[in-house]
């Protein structure tokens, strides 16, 4: 499924959600407030500024690790730091907007017998499933698990990029990539296709979104109203990321945002999932060096790393890719996420 989202000349972008609350009659039921909760337009604002601070915040900290002059050999360990506690700021409250939506969509419905019942609800429900479980997955893994981010940074000639995975416990000893999280333990995850994969997905939630909220209030589309979310220079930073990633994530669908001008002097932003393109790899068949950013703990004697041949020292971060040819080659994977 793809959205079109209407951006106007002040740079608000009109997310479906909110165009539909815009449209909810006067009359319509409402038990927002003894749920403990904000107004629903209010409650959906709050929750979209957040994901946009948290965009501005992570992509700036994005920048400064691997744009020149920051990107040297070794890099700037406060900005590593920034990069990973913004991502994991990111991650909360992507989780938080998940759960945002359904409060909102919530407190529109008289009982919560009803609210489980109501068919638009069971769809929006299932039109979010796999998103919401992926987040949770991650976030649940970091907050109650002692899942960790680390960082992964690739260089090749003048091209670098980043990436993280998550580290946890493994069931054989030492610690490695989260084995639910990544497929088959050996992958990690680019900075670059996950923000746009974050992104693509709360745009596409905010389409479900609205589409429930006119079927549960009987609102009828119209023109946009004149509110807008400010999603600002986070979402456009996102969008003019280069599509470098892991080369298993060419396997996967891929997200587009993609900037179109109208008639009205706004824009219009095209976003959705298109199918793998497994012609774009630009770093198939070359060298690249990968560095590890591996933390000790005073006890573990043994990692596994993505896309590494097996457990590797806590000092021995710098990596160079394996397999045949120095070239870096994941197993190959069901197409996912």
């Amino acid at each position: 499924m793809n959205v079109t989202v209407h951006i106007d000349v002040q740079g608000n972008y009109h997310l479906p959600a909110s165009v539909a609350l815009g449209h909810v009659p006067a009359s319509a039921y409402s038990r927002h407030h003894s749920l403990g909760l904000r107004s629903a337009v209010g409650a959906y604002n709050t929750s979209v500024a957040t994901v946009a601070q948290r965009l501005a915040r992570t992509t700036r900290a994005l920048d400064s690790v691997v744009s020149p002059p920051s990107a040297a050999p070794q890099g700037n360990r406060s900005d590593k730091d920034e990069l990973l506690d913004s991502y994991e700021s990111l991650l909360h409250a992507l989780m938080h907007h998940v759960e945002d939506c359904v409060g909102v969509l919530k407190g529109f419905t008289r009982d919560d017998v009803i609210f489980a019942r109501h068919p638009s609800v069971k769809a929006y429900g299932k039109s979010v499933r796999a998103y919401r479980s992926h987040i949770g997955l991650v976030v649940n893994r970091i907050k109650h698990q002692q899942g960790r981010l680390r960082l992964m940074t690739v260089r090749m000639g003048g091209t670098r990029f980043g990436g993280y995975f998550v580290e946890r416990g493994l069931p054989g000893g030492g610690v490695g990539p989260d084995p639910d999280i990544h497929e088959t333990g050996l992958t990690a995850f680019s900075f670059n296709r996950d923000l746009k994969f974050h992104l693509c997905s709360v745009i596409l939630a905010s389409q479900a979104l609205g589409l429930a909220i006119s079927r549960v209030t009987g609102a009828q589309e119209g023109d946009v109203p004149n509110r807008g979310q400010p999603l600002g220079t986070g979402l456009r930073d996102v969008i003019n990321l280069p599509e470098t990633y892991f080369p298993d994530e060419y396997e996967k669908p891929r997200p587009f945002l993609e900037l179109e001008s109208d008639s009205g002097g706004g824009s219009q932003l095209r976003v959705g999932f298109a199918p793998p393109d497994d012609s774009w790899r630009p770093f198939s068949g070359r060298q690249f060096q990968v560095t590890l950013e591996l933390r000790g703990d005073g006890a573990t004697r043994s990692w596994k790393v993505p896309y590494g041949p097996g457990p590797a020292a806590p000092n021995n971060t710098r990596l160079q890719p394996t397999a045949a040819g120095g070239v870096m080659r994941p197993p190959r994977l069901k197409r996912k996420r």
